[in-house]
């Protein structure tokens, strides 16, 4: 009888469990875990400029010796040409890292923004 009981007391406890845990409480507010993270690892993000081919650049984006972003291609724009330089992988690399320490996770980039930097598109 006690091993049935406790068998059907499971469900209940994991009821408990869930909502105990799982909704947080008014007076304590969830951290902003992104932005924590990313204030931490402002000083360690760092990129790598390679060569896809004879005549394309891409770049890597690491954090704490972490590859989080592979970026082969141009982004921003249609089709899958990479950068005709190592300077212009190396300028959106660097753009991508100036948003991360702002506060974005992936950032993205835009047509206008290559455009500003003056990365050859065609």
């Amino acid at each position: 009888m006690t091993r049935r009981l406790r068998y059907t007391q499971l469900p209940f406890i994991f009821l408990f469990q869930i909502l105990f845990y799982g909704i947080p409480l008014q007076s304590k507010p969830m951290p902003d875990i992104l932005n924590s993270m990313t204030r931490k690892t402002q000083n360690s993000i760092t990129y790598k400029v390679y060569a896809v081919d004879k005549t394309f650049f891409g770049y890597d984006i690491y954090i704490r010796n972490k590859k989080i972003i592979h970026q082969p291609t141009i982004p921003g724009i249609t089709g899958n040409k990479g950068f005709f330089s190592m300077k212009d992988a190396e300028k959106v690399a660097q753009l991508v890292i100036q948003k991360m320490n702002r506060g974005e996770s992936l950032p993205s980039v835009s047509k206008e923004e290559l455009v500003s930097l003056k990365i050859k598109i065609n």
